[in-house]
């Protein structure tokens, strides 16, 4: 579990959720992951994309990029958009990041 929320960029110095095999005393699942690159192209249409929402909240752009829906992305009709969910496998840093730097 620490290591998903590692992945989504969420502090887990301090989670332990004292029921699972790792928090229980057993071994940690070895979780070796590689990210895909980010497809460049995609990722031109995705800014522009960005761009003609007008909205700066980099964090649920992202989740928008990973195909994680919400109540306010269902709402604001982002779940139905053919770019929903076309990072997902990529890093989710890389991708935050990148979101950030088109929302400033």
């Amino acid at each position: 579990a620490g290591r998903l929320l590692d992945h989504f960029g969420e502090k887990s110095d301090s989670f332990a959720c004292g029921s699972c095999y790792f928090c229980s005393g057993g071994q940690p699942l070895d979780a070796a992951y590689t990210a895909a690159s980010v497809d460049e192209e995609r990722w031109k249409h995705f800014s522009a994309f960005i761009k003609t929402t007008g909205l700066r909240d980099a964090r649920l752009l992202t989740r928008v990029a990973f195909g994680m829906t919400s109540p306010r992305i269902t709402e604001l009709g982002f779940a139905k958009h053919e770019l929903f969910g076309s990072f997902a496998g990529c890093d989710f840093h890389d991708v935050l990041q990148r979101c950030e730097a088109i929302c400033k």
